[in-house]
């Protein structure tokens, strides 16, 4: 998914709808704000938008994601993971979507901050809810294991976001890298 997203900004800069920084930001935003969703912050949570009101964002993430891979199962015939693992298209190609995400983790942007630029960032000490971003797929792990996959994993700093603050370590989560860190974590 993460690699079908950034197609889609990167299609937007294709056809000069948007810059590579409008890609980067409505990146960063949309994580930070998920993460903050699944942490259950009082600002996001809570509120009645149309008509519906959710006070625990996570669980009502688990129950829809408990309908989703029903309704995935019976269009497919068999369980979610049997016909994904049937799949020959472009998209079962991991080597292929990790290559395009590099591309567009930076967009090959210059360094902005020199302070961070050459840091590691501890994203359970800047962003503690960021680690949310995994335990909401992989809920074997820990949060604290989620935010020190995160923080293994990060893109390089220095961006035009990542001025040392917990919005700017958000602009520099590689979730498909950690998705796949998390992925080999789980339990045998």
């Amino acid at each position: 998914m993460m690699v079908r997203a950034a197609e889609y900004g990167n299609n937007r800069i294709i056809v000069g709808a948007h810059y590579a920084m409008d890609v980067l930001g409505g990146r960063t935003l949309a994580m930070y704000d998920l993460a903050h969703l699944l942490a259950n912050k009082a600002d996001y949570v809570g509120v009645e938008r149309g008509g519906v009101r959710i006070d625990d964002f996570r669980q009502a993430l688990a129950e829809a994601r408990s309908d989703l891979a029903a309704a995935l199962a019976d269009a497919c015939g068999q369980a979610v993971a049997v016909c994904a693992n049937d799949d020959q298209s472009r998209f079962a190609k991991p080597d292929d979507s990790a290559r395009f995400l590099d591309t567009t983790q930076t967009y090959g942007l210059p360094v902005v901050f020199t302070q961070t630029a050459d840091t590691k960032a501890d994203v359970g000490k800047l962003a503690p809810e960021a680690g949310y971003l995994l335990t909401a797929a992989y809920p074997y792990l820990s949060l604290d294991q989620a935010n020190a996959i995160l923080t293994a994993t990060l893109g390089p700093g220095g961006g035009f976001l990542d001025n040392g603050s917990a919005f700017g370590v958000y602009s520099r989560l590689d979730l498909y890298r950690a998705a796949c860190e998390a992925i080999a974590a789980a339990p045998k």
